[in-house]
């Protein structure tokens, strides 16, 4: 089992190599952030079977496909996962600063308050260290793109 830690073409470089040297997708796990259907295009066959861990949901939720729908007409081409958590973060912080006047210590509390938000990366709530709690969903390439496994 290799956890491959490369994102974006150095990826699909990485996952093209590995199938010259015999390493089957199937023994492969990679970042999350990886989740994106430009590196398995350009990786090709040798993405077949390569894993992940998502926390975003095989259901989708009114404000991911919201998001997805504005990213997707503005710049062309689906959003990757650091698109989708980048901005959850950003609508969460900038709502708890204004909310709070800039106040950080309230903001701070404001964000750790955030329970079953729903945002382009899915439904979540924050913990006491200000983390997302989500579950994780196994996607796996089959036939040229990640698919959640049952």
């Amino acid at each position: 089992m290799i956890l491959a830690a490369h994102t974006g073409a150095v990826m699909a470089s990485f996952l093209k190599q590995a199938r010259v040297m015999n390493i089957q997708g199937s023994s492969i796990f990679v970042p999350s952030d990886n989740d994106d259907q430009a590196i398995v295009a350009s990786a090709g066959v040798a993405a077949e079977g390569v894993s992940l861990f998502s926390t975003e949901s095989p259901k989708e939720s009114p404000a991911r496909s919201r998001y997805r729908s504005e990213y997707e007409r503005r710049f062309k081409r689906s959003p990757d996962p650091l698109s989708r958590h980048a901005y959850d973060q950003l609508i969460l912080t900038a709502r708890a600063l204004s909310g709070c006047k800039r106040d950080i210590s309230c903001a701070q509390s404001r964000i750790e308050a955030a329970s079953e938000y729903d945002g382009a990366s899915g439904q979540f709530s924050m913990t006491s260290e200000r983390t997302p709690l989500r579950p994780l969903y196994r996607k796996q390439v089959r036939d040229g793109a990640f698919r959640f496994v049952e």
